[in-house]
């Protein structure tokens, strides 16, 4: 085929999706081998297989890149705990989300009277489906099944907005909507910052998973046995309470329906909103020097305390703030991940390219 033929202008469109330092190194190469088989075949343009493995190839390349700028900047080390970190919180809402408002005896009795959507076999919403996909991630995980991992938490990433749309044009009861969407943005973002985990930080990871769920679970069962126990020894209506509910002897407002509208997640984000909110603070008093915290707080304790936005709503702010304690985490949220991508695409672009060799 001619230098200039429309064959060979097609497969160097196609090879644009490469960084420009694979392509000086590796570019022609590849070139020559693809207009080879192109024109053995009698082709004129790449197949619809050869384009998408160029372009899978091609986002590998872009990651090793991006990669090996982090790493020579000094910071990239410190983002390696996102992923993780993401993966356990998904994990920790998950168990607790099946225990108590799935599982724990009495809860189809509960949900059925408050939540008019039909049950989904024997569990009261379709929410289990979930759940179990995020435990079988973590446990991919957890022994070293990295793809499986990787599989699993792609899956949970676009089965969160499928399972609601799902539910809510068949009319099957399903978990509430910002949950699930807490859910998809951990899953996305353990699907692309999980690292390979050697041994000890797998176990690291288990009993950061282990503690942390077992510290909500025990937060939540002292919370119940104390709005069922505390009215019925004569202490006024509302003492033990955030939201001043009357019947506050009833399980329904800590089970089933009530550990996702009342009781259950409301008090995980009263509990979790201050340490958010410092959090948020501090990631954007240093994110020049450690952009990973100001990343983290946007992408982990974000999405966790947004779960219950009423309950942030009434978080103690000072002056005019009062009130506005969801939005105004949101913001903080959004500005702490735009910030840290700034500082880390200033630092990156100030180191130099790496060696083309590196990345084939």
């Amino acid at each position: 085929m001619s230098a200039t033929s429309p064959a060979e202008a097609a497969f160097r469109r196609l090879l644009r999706v490469y960084p420009r330092s694979w392509r000086t190194a590796h570019g022609e190469a590849l070139l020559g081998v693809m207009l080879d088989v192109a024109d053995a075949d009698g082709r004129d343009r790449p197949t619809a297989r050869e384009g998408t493995a160029v372009v899978r190839h091609a986002l590998r390349t872009w990651a090793a890149v991006g990669g090996d700028r982090l790493r020579r900047t000094g910071i990239g080390g410190s983002f390696s705990w996102i992923g993780p970190g993401a993966l356990v919180l998904g994990t920790t809402l998950s168990a607790v989300s099946f225990l108590f408002g799935e599982w724990f005896p009495g809860v189809h009795l509960l949900w059925g009277n408050d939540f008019h959507a039909d049950p989904f076999g024997p569990f009261p919403s379709a929410g289990p489906l979930l759940y179990a996909v995020w435990l079988l991630a973590f446990g991919a995980a957890a022994t070293g099944a990295s793809r499986s991992a990787r599989m699993l938490l792609a899956l949970a990433a676009v089965g969160g907005p499928v399972l609601w749309t799902v539910c809510d044009r068949v009319g099957t009861a399903r978990p509430p909507l910002l949950l699930m969407y807490a859910l998809t943005v951990f899953a996305v973002t353990a699907l692309v910052g999980l690292p390979r985990l050697d041994g000890a930080a797998r176990r690291r990871l288990s009993v950061a998973a282990a503690g942390t769920s077992a510290g909500a679970g025990l937060v939540l069962l002292a919370v119940t046995a104390a709005g069922v126990a505390l009215p019925a020894a004569g202490i006024p209506e509302g003492f033990p309470s955030r939201l001043d509910i009357a019947e506050l002897g009833n399980l329904d407002l800590f089970l089933g329906w009530g550990f996702y509208r009342v009781y259950g997640l409301g008090t995980l984000v009263w509990l979790a909103s201050p340490v958010v909110l410092a959090w948020l603070v501090v990631g954007l008093a240093t994110v020049r020097r450690r952009p990973a915290r100001a990343m983290a707080a946007g992408l982990l304790g974000v999405p966790a305390v947004m779960v219950d936005p009423r309950t942030l709503g009434t978080l103690w702010l000072p002056g005019p703030l009062q009130g506005y304690g969801t939005l105004l985490t949101l913001a903080l949220g959004v500005l702490s991940i735009a910030l840290s991508l700034l500082v880390v695409g200033v630092r990156t672009a100030r180191v130099g390219a790496p060696s083309p060799g590196a990345t084939a």
